[in-house]
């Protein structure tokens, strides 16, 4: 699903691998290059993996699966993002970034997607473009889109339902607070979880749409 939702091509694309291969997200990395057929360019697991690294000696364009402190030290340096023209994109997953982070991507010549998933689905199954170089756009707040092959519903408690072949097919509540993105189907906001909703006599506030608007 990530393969066609990124358009990958085994001719022209491949994956770097800089994130332990023994964890979810740098298994998965492995497994979507078992899958499409596509190279692995393998990185030793460090705080930079990419010290040693020199680029442009391939014509491949590299999908890279990033952890927000790894895209912060991408960020510091100069001869990374240079080396950014050689990326066909950036997966940034593990843990969420702050507005201050998303407005640094803007230095790099690659799009960044932002992924969102569970330990039930393994992986992600729907991500975000926050950057788009091609078109200079910044996206801070664009929606979440599903990968081909998923379903969404929005649930009575305004949770976010999910179902495709990573759930069997079967609805799963992620416990994330959502809405659907308007006259879309498959794009919704993440809100907030569930379980750190604070009721303030009735009113229900999402800590993390506060946190948005405080760092705006």
């Amino acid at each position: 699903m990530t393969l066609a939702f990124l358009k990958a091509d085994s001719s022209t694309d491949g994956f770097i691998l800089c994130l332990p291969a023994d964890k979810a997200g740098g298994f998965m990395v492995l497994a979507r290059a078992l899958q499409g057929n596509l190279d692995v360019l393998l990185l030793e697991p460090s705080l930079f993996p990419f010290i040693n690294f020199l680029l442009g000696t391939d014509a491949r364009q590299w999908l890279v699966s990033l952890v927000p402190p790894l895209l912060e030290l991408v960020l510091d340096s100069d001869e990374i993002i240079f080396a950014s023209r050689h990326w066909k994109g950036i997966l940034l997953g593990g843990a969420a970034i702050s507005r201050q982070t998303i407005s640094r991507i803007q230095r790099l010549y690659c799009p960044v997607y932002q992924t969102f998933g569970m330990t039930e689905t393994v992986s992600h199954f729907a991500m975000r473009k926050i950057w788009d170089p091609a078109m200079a756009s910044f996206l801070p707040d664009s929606p979440y889109v599903l990968l081909p092959g998923m379903d969404m519903q929005i649930s009575e408690n305004q949770t976010l339902l999910v179902r495709g072949p990573v759930t069997e097919m079967e609805w799963t509540d992620t416990g994330d607070v959502a809405e659907r993105s308007a006259g879309s189907t498959d794009a919704f906001y993440f809100l907030g979880r569930k379980d750190e909703v604070v009721n303030s006599g009735g009113l229900k506030i999402h800590p993390d749409a506060v946190r948005k608007s405080w760092e705006q």
